[in-house]
């Protein structure tokens, strides 16, 4: 993983594009904290970070005993969606407008698509 965030948020990012992608639904359990570390090549620690920020954010949900599920709260899977692919298209933008595209040029771009949809 290459990236400037923390490794911790990394491996969070990671599990909520597997939910984005439909790798992970709804109810599933997720690997236990040493499993993830092992398949991460992290510190077991790191893990147990990203799933306390996934815990806070609503994405997950730890259950004592039994481990951590994909947050069964569609409107709050649904938020993380729309984050990802609001992230995407700050991406894109941003890459188009390095060719020259202009910011009127987007706009028009944008509306088009807005309106057929």
């Amino acid at each position: 993983m290459m990236s400037k965030l923390p490794i911790y948020e990394q491996v969070a990012e990671k599990i909520k594009l597997d939910i984005v992608k439909g790798k992970l639904n709804p109810g599933d359990q997720l690997l236990s904290v040493r499993a993830m570390a092992v398949e991460e090549g992290v510190n077991p620690n790191t893990i147990a970070k990203s799933y306390q920020l996934l815990e806070r954010e609503g994405v997950i949900v730890a259950m004592p005993n039994k481990g951590n599920f994909v947050s069964e709260d569609v409107n709050k899977l649904n938020q993380v969606q729309k984050q990802d692919m609001l992230d995407e298209l700050t991406k894109m933008v941003k890459d188009i407008m390095k060719l020259g595209v202009s910011k009127d040029e987007l706009v028009e771009v944008i509306r088009g698509v807005a309106n057929d949809a």
